[in-house]
């Protein structure tokens, strides 16, 4: 009986073992993706608040955008 199992047994667990690595990697890819977009809203946000900034504080939000970029 065991030898009638046994070669349904393994593709089972081998799929199985598959989709869980895949599942893993792509959760590690969300929350990759999920930090490049909170640095690029915080980069359109500092853009933003430059526009309508004095001079002195336009150039320091220009700096923190320029920053964020480079991440």
């Amino acid at each position: 009986m065991i030898e009638l199992i046994q070669p349904f047994l393994a593709p089972a667990v081998m799929i199985s073992a598959g989709a869980l690595i895949c599942l893993s990697q792509f959760a590690r890819f969300t929350a990759v993706i999920g930090q490049l977009r909170g640095l690029q809203r915080e980069s359109l946000a500092a853009l933003r608040e430059a526009g309508d900034a004095e001079p002195a504080q336009r150039e320091q939000l220009l700096q923190r955008a320029q920053g964020l970029e480079n991440q």
